[in-house]
C-alpha cells in the first residue's frame, strides 16, 4: 500500500495539491537535489583539478613541435605531478603501459625516465 506524502521533503510545509507532489515550491526542490548531489560535486571537482594540473605539467615540458621528449620522474613530482590520476591507460606493444592524460600520453622508460608524447605523435617503441 502507498503512504501519501503530506509535507516537504526539506522544510516540512504541508503540501497541497498532486497526490505525489513532493516539495512545497522549486526552491525547497533546488535545495535538496544541491544538498543530494554536492558530495558527488566535490569529489569531481577535486579529481578534475588533479587531471587539470597533470595536463597543464606535461603541457609545459612537451615543445608544441616535438614527437616526444624525455623526462625524469622526479622533475614531474617536483612540479606536483600526481601518477595516480590519468584519463586512460592502454598496453603498448612493448608489454609497458601507456597513461593517457588528455592530448599528452607517457610511458616509463626506466624507474627514473619517461616518454611523454602529444596525441598523435608517432611512436618511437
Amino acid at each position: 500500500m502507498l503512504t501519501e506524502r503530506k509535507h516537504c521533503i526539506w522544510c516540512d510545509t504541508p503540501l497541497k495539491g498532486r497526490i505525489d507532489k513532493k516539495f512545497c515550491n522549486d526552491d525547497c526542490r533546488g535545495r535538496y537535489h544541491n544538498q543530494r548531489n554536492s558530495d558527488d560535486y566535490h569529489a569531481m571537482t577535486a579529481v578534475n583539478h588533479v587531471l587539470s594540473r597533470n595536463r597543464r605539467i606535461l603541457a609545459s615540458l612537451l615543445d608544441p613541435d616535438a614527437a616526444a621528449f624525455t623526462v625524469h620522474r622526479e622533475l614531474l613530482l617536483f612540479r606536483g605531478f600526481q601518477f595516480n590520476y590519468f584519463t586512460g591507460a592502454a598496453p603498448a606493444p612493448d608489454d609497458q603501459v601507456v597513461y593517457r592524460c588528455y592530448e599528452f600520453s607517457y610511458r616509463h622508460l626506466s624507474a627514473d625516465e619517461l616518454e611523454l608524447r602529444r596525441s598523435g605523435a608517432p611512436s618511437t617503441g
